[in-house]
């Protein structure tokens, strides 16, 4: 606590109030999210609310402190397979690209770090993505587009599992969920806003294949 003496003279003085037991401290966020794409959702069979982005301005929201996870899934990924071509698929990228003026360093700064894990339909937490040794968690940093703001994103390197998706016929659901790596701050509120295929500063899924006539 800062306050200050007038008598004799002005003079700043401070207080410190430590903890006795941290076992009886009790800190929360809470988020009130009514009247907001956010406020409501229908909730899985772990009690998640999963809202679709098309149901919140083609949007995905990002905070993790808050409670409010992305998740990125690909429904019509195994449309390609339906080509004539035989493709051999050498690379995936995932470009998480947060929407312009969705974030600043004063107010709303991005995460510094973030990593997915990977999910299904049943919206439980499974492994973290794999970075390219395949034993190590794979961490994405921004890109901040400085001059402009509409190319700032997040890259993953995601071939192993899109190859995987590619090859089971019951992957439309599966996907990752977007975590941010240990806040430095605990009650950091850090957050990010994600477009869906829907919208203008869309994230996107960047396949390179070869293509084999056949």
């Amino acid at each position: 606590m800062f306050y200050h003496h007038t008598v004799p003279y002005p003079e700043s003085k401070e207080v410190d109030f430590l903890s006795v037991n941290d076992s009886y401290a009790f800190n929360q966020i809470k988020a009130d999210r009514s009247g907001t794409f956010l406020a409501n959702g229908p909730a899985s069979s772990n009690g998640l609310s999963e809202i679709s982005s098309s149901a919140s301005g083609n949007l995905s929201f990002m905070q993790s402190n808050a409670g409010l996870y992305s998740k990125v899934i690909f429904p019509s990924l195994r449309n390609i397979l339906q080509r004539e071509e035989t493709l051999r698929l050498l690379k995936a990228e995932l470009f998480l690209r947060p929407i312009k003026s969705s974030y600043d360093d004063a107010r709303f700064p991005l995460p510094d770090t973030l990593y997915m894990v990977e999910t299904d339909g049943s919206n439980v937490a499974g492994n973290a993505v794999a970075d390219s040794s395949g034993t190590d968690v794979q961490y994405a940093y921004p890109v901040i587009d400085q001059l402009y703001g509409v190319n700032t994103y997040y890259r993953f390197e995601v071939t192993n599992y899109i190859k995987a998706m590619l090859a089971n016929s019951s992957a439309t659901d599966d996907g990752f969920f977007i975590l941010q790596k240990n806040p430095s701050n605990q009650f950091s509120l850090h957050r990010a806003v994600f477009g869906n295929a829907s919208h203008e500063f869309r994230s996107e899924l960047v396949l390179s294949v070869v293509t084999i006539n056949n």
